[in-house]
């Protein structure tokens, strides 16, 4: 059996580089500090549910659907190798929308483009779209854009070369933005567009004891260690990072205050190593995260980076937690979602979205579920 370094190195990196780099990021204001942690341990879920999912054809299905958004039962889809490179549709029966965003480095169009879930806390459906070769932040109005293939970004920020190769940039408000990637310099930055400042935070990892000193003896495992995913809550009240690495989701509030971290309790939080690698046996977590007014929906791989090298992973589950860390119900999908664990949840029709690419003409899979208890 061959030495594993990162789940990301079998098979993610086949579908789609740029979700290998996965951000691991925590909310700062432009003056920002750490607060002491608040663990909620989590022993167990009230309700735990077996889902079966169905397949769902789609009018059209040539593009790679690795990045979901959702907003008022229209979802985004963004495929960033492929032109065009988005996708809508309707729910609850995907209704195919149309596509915008030709490949190409025109005034019209993008170059791989990352779409990161984000929209604008508006009325009209408009996101935000980072393009890491141009190191533009825009965004977009989706309407307009499916109606005019000559449609611009309503608003486009540009970002120094100074924030090195992060990936991914979110809008905090209209003056801070933030942003990171992989190999980006330290753990994320904090970019203050007033003062055209940028502010490099350094990795804090405290989850297990002797990390830190494993990690600044062995340098080269932090940038693996940091993969996570980042979201904002719909309101922008809050904002959540969970891990890959380690069974936490750490829980801001607007002001960059880390208010507590959730945690299972009696799982191990040390990622296992052999040799100067991954251990095959290291458990991949929290892959991706999605976030309502209502809840914290968290994709639990519920696998070893072995079985996700082989393709085994299929026995996803969706943890689900409320804004105040506590424990809601479990949902054990019982099947293989793609690498980045794309998913959404449609708390309006109540119903489950993922990715799979078990059968590549039907990618779409979709669960019912009954969340009137607990909404």
């Amino acid at each position: 059996m061959g030495k594993i370094k990162t789940i990301y190195e079998f098979h993610v990196i086949r579908y789609f580089r740029v979700v290998s780099y996965c951000v691991l990021l925590c909310l700062f204001s432009c003056s920002s500090n750490h607060s002491p942690k608040n663990i909620r341990l989590v022993k167990g879920f009230p309700v735990s549910s077996n889902l079966i999912g169905s397949k769902a054809s789609v009018e059209n299905s040539n593009f790679n659907p690795l990045l979901l958004g959702l907003k008022d039962s229209l979802l985004v889809v963004c495929d960033i190798e492929n032109s065009p490179h988005f996708h809508v549709f309707t729910l609850p029966g995907l209704e195919y929308s149309g596509a915008f965003g030709r490949m190409g480095r025109g005034p019209f169009e993008f170059e791989n483009p990352l779409f990161w879930g984000q929209f604008s806390n508006t009325e009209r459906i408009k996101i935000w779209v980072y393009e890491m070769n141009r190191l533009t932040l825009s965004l977009i109005d989706v309407y307009n854009a499916l109606q005019d293939d000559q449609y611009t970004a309503e608003k486009v920020i540009s970002l120094p070369p100074q924030v090195d190769d992060a990936s991914n940039f979110l809008v905090l408000n209209d003056s801070t933005l933030i942003g990171s990637g992989l190999f980006a310099q330290n753990e994320f930055v904090i970019y203050c567009r007033e003062q055209e400042q940028l502010n490099w935070i350094p990795i804090n990892i405290n989850y297990a004891e002797g990390l830190k000193t494993f990690l600044e003896r062995n340098t080269s495992y932090s940038e693996f260690l940091k993969q996570g995913v980042f979201k904002i809550k719909p309101d922008n009240t809050r904002f959540v990072k969970s891990h890959v690495y380690f069974p936490v989701i750490d829980v801001y509030n607007a002001s960059g205050v880390l208010e507590f971290t959730i945690q299972l309790s009696g799982k191990s939080v040390v990622p296992l190593f052999d040799e100067g690698t991954f251990d095959p046996q290291t458990k991949a977590w929290y892959e991706n995260i999605f976030l309502t007014d209502h809840f914290i929906y968290a994709l639990n791989r519920n696998c070893n980076i072995q079985q996700y090298a082989n393709n085994e992973c299929n026995n996803s589950e969706i943890h689900v937690f409320d804004w105040m860390g506590a424990p809601i119900v479990k949902y054990n999908l019982n099947e293989m979602i793609a690498p980045g664990s794309p998913f959404v949840v449609d708390e309006k029709n109540q119903k489950i979205y993922i990715v799979s690419f078990v059968d590549p003409d039907e990618f779409f899979h979709v669960f019912d579920i009954s969340l009137t208890p607990f909404l």
